[in-house]
């Protein structure tokens, strides 16, 4: 056959060398004849192999994900690959796993080392799932026992019931129901048993009502609110029952309820609340009849109002504009057509937003509308209508500043030359300046550092042109562009700005292995901050140097540092930076080490709480709680236990700063003055 291919070409010609059509034609299908031939062989042969893999899975069970031993493999033939997949391997079990998961972990481990095949493997990574999933149980069961430690303490305070509705909402929200009944229990008998004064007594009842309401038993909550001595109180716990009843679905209850409120006000905003439920369960009879229950004609159109607006936020456009129709007053129905028109451009319907905004009488709340518009716009990528809607703005102030919304958001998508055209439209200088810092920020992001600075240099007024080259030069130190940040740190004039910026590159460089630079740019941050005049702005700027020494684990020089800050107040500032650094880096011991040396006794117990807060969920709570012991009122107890509480259970653990490259556009990151805004040494050091 291969004969056959390797002569082909001699196969169309006749004896004389020339081309013979007939001889062509039977040589071509004798070809094909082959070629086929080939094919039927190559199909059995992959079935053969087919059939072969599934005797040998029949024979040796048929896990496909058994791990092969590669170069790199460990002694049971377990790939780093494979090891990294089944998730961490600990030496030893933490202090705060109960016992059961520390026999789960031992049961892993000898799988894991016996080489008992797939089947073992499988089991032991089911084994490791289970200690997991214990291991944060008995995080939760420990979250628990304090919360129930603190609501005892609570008892001993000056303000029980604020604590123990506090509490109790916590424990619901860690799903400690029965823990969050007996709180308010506490809470109620408290109220009864302490409160002597008609107005104390309907005080704390109140509040006992809307913790009752919120994320206790609403039938509960209904029963305490009969016994508030206080109209005033009275209302107002009913209006929490009546809305909670609402949400629930139980509108003839809520009804019912709101109709016992003798105030107006609250009893007004009770039948809108209901409306308003109605209305987003798409039941807008019912949402108009319960409008009309309103004494005022005025109060019914203000919950028409209401009800427009939530129908249009639900996408349900007709049933909002038959509700405009439904109210008289001028200035309620432009507030709802505007809100309307909004919420259909917050939808992507551009068109029909725009065209309802001409029907808004009130020229202001029109301007207002399209400006709104336009952001929406602008937020969705369409840019060109952005443009288009904020031109429409008769107004100049409003139509400007939609102009500067524009100009960021073409600058985030890449069109800086379209962005600088639509800056050149603003005339006012302080709305131009910002349109231009927004423009210089986002050259960062789009990785063009000349151009961000010479951006950022075209600001004519002294003090936005500062601001927007430490736009730039704390960008680029987030974006991991340290040389270039460094480089435009040079061109601030202003001391304090530069060495903070110096300070914000040198954790990044620690960060980054870059030890000598960091240190070099912590040195001269300090040597700058020492020529600044004003006690206060050197004190202020000092406390970033410590702070940053700190994350770049320089905490000697870090405590070297607060001594020569020249204001206490800094000072003390300082310690608790530090000491939160250290917490949310894991180092809790050192955290409370560092808290321990601070002599002022406020400032020292606000930093054991902020160890507290800044806990994070890897962190064994045991060393947390050593912490607790140094405290000494039961007020500080009881909010170091709440801290700890929301840092493992409520919002997880804090960023310690914004990763280099985190704000790069490209990567689909989250809008970017949101982003430019989340560093967490940034809020620690209380800078917006």
């Amino acid at each position: 056959m291969f004969k056959f291919f390797l002569q082909f070409p001699d196969n169309f010609r006749n004896s004389e060398g020339g081309f013979d059509l007939k001889k062509a034609l039977t040589s071509a299908t004798a070809g094909i004849s082959a070629l086929v031939l080939c094919g039927f062989m190559l199909l059995w042969l992959v079935d053969s192999v087919i059939q072969r893999g599934e005797k040998v899975l029949e024979e040796n069970g048929t896990d496909l994900a058994k791990p092969m031993r590669s170069e790199r493999g460990d002694a049971t033939g377990n790939s780093d690959a494979a090891i990294a997949q089944s998730g961490p391997i600990a030496d030893e079990p933490s202090d705060d796993a109960e016992p059961d998961a520390f026999e789960d972990d031992i049961q892993s481990k000898s799988q894991r080392t016996s080489g008992g095949g797939s089947s073992a493997s499988a089991s032991a990574a089911a084994s490791k799932k289970s200690s997991r999933t214990k291991k944060s149980d008995w995080r939760r069961e420990l979250i628990h026992r304090l919360l129930s430690e603190a609501a005892e303490m609570a008892i001993e305070t000056e303000r029980p019931i604020d604590y123990l509705v506090k509490i109790a909402s916590y424990q619901e929200s860690t799903k400690d129901g029965e823990g969050a009944e007996e709180s308010l229990a506490a809470a109620t008998g408290i109220a009864f048993n302490a409160s002597v004064e008609r107005e104390v007594l309907s005080e704390s009842l109140t509040k006992v009502v809307r913790a009752e309401a919120d994320y206790g038993s609403v039938d509960r909550a209904a029963d305490l609110s009969e016994q508030i001595p206080l109209p005033n109180y009275r209302s107002s716990a009913l209006y929490a029952v009546s809305r909670t009843q609402a949400r629930r679905g139980r509108f003839e209850e809520a009804k019912s309820t709101a109709r016992n409120i003798t105030s107006e006000k609250r009893r007004i905003d009770a039948l809108a609340s209901i409306a308003i439920y109605q209305a987003s369960r798409r039941d807008l009879e019912a949402a108009t009849q319960t409008a009309r229950e309103a004494p005022h004609p005025s109060e019914q159109e203000r919950v028409l109002n209401r009800i427009a607006v939530t129908l249009a936020r639900t996408n349900q456009v007709a049933d909002a504009r038959h509700t405009v129709s439904l109210i008289a007053d001028p200035g309620q129905k432009s507030d709802a057509m505007a809100e309307i028109a909004v919420a259909r451009a917050q939808r992507g319907d551009f068109s029909t937003a725009e065209n309802m905004s001409w029907l808004i009488t009130d020229p202001l709340e029109k301007y207002d509308a399209l400006a709104r518009i336009s952001a929406a716009q602008g937020r969705q990528k369409d840019v060109r209508g952005a443009l288009h809607t904020a031109s429409l703005i008769p107004d100049r102030d409003i139509r400007e500043e939609a102009l500067e919304d524009v100009a960021g958001w073409q600058a985030k998508l890449g069109d800086i030359v379209g962005a600088k055209r639509t800056t050149r439209r603003i005339r006012d200088p302080r709305d131009r300046a910002e349109a231009t810092r927004r423009i210089a920020y986002a050259q960062v992001l789009w990785r063009d550092p000349y151009g961000a600075r010479q951006t950022a240099t075209s600001i004519g007024a002294f003090a936005e042109r500062e601001d927007a080259m430490l736009d730039v030069a704390q960008a680029q130190a987030r974006m991991g562009d340290l040389h270039q940040a460094e480089r435009t740190a040079e061109m601030l004039v202003l001391a304090d700005k530069r060495a903070s910026v110096l300070s914000e590159i040198a954790e990044f460089q620690a960060d980054a292995g870059q030890h000598s630079a960091a240190q070099a740019n912590l040195i001269e941050a300090k040597s700058i901050a020492s020529t600044i005049d004003a006690s206060r702005v050197r004190s202020s700027v000092l406390v970033e140097v410590a702070a940053a020494q700190a994350r770049a684990s320089q905490l000697n020089d870090a405590f070297n540092t607060i001594i020569q800050i020249p204001e206490e107040r800094s000072r003390l500032k300082a310690w608790r930076v530090i000491a939160a650094s250290q917490a949310i880096s894991g180092d809790i011991p050192g955290a409370v080490q560092t808290a321990q040396k601070i002599t002022e006794p406020r400032t020292q117990q606000n930093t054991f709480i902020d160890i507290a807060k800044y806990v994070g969920q890897e962190t064994p709570l045991e060393e947390a709680r050593e912490a607790l012991s140094h405290l000494q009122t039961p007020e500080e107890k009881i909010r170091f236990v709440l801290s700890l509480t929301e840092s493992h259970f409520l919002s997880g653990r804090r960023p310690r700063h914004l990763a280099p490259g985190a704000l790069d556009p490209r990567r689909g990151q989250a809008d970017f003055e949101r982003v430019f805004r989340a560093s967490l040494s940034r809020q620690l050091l209380g800078r917006s």
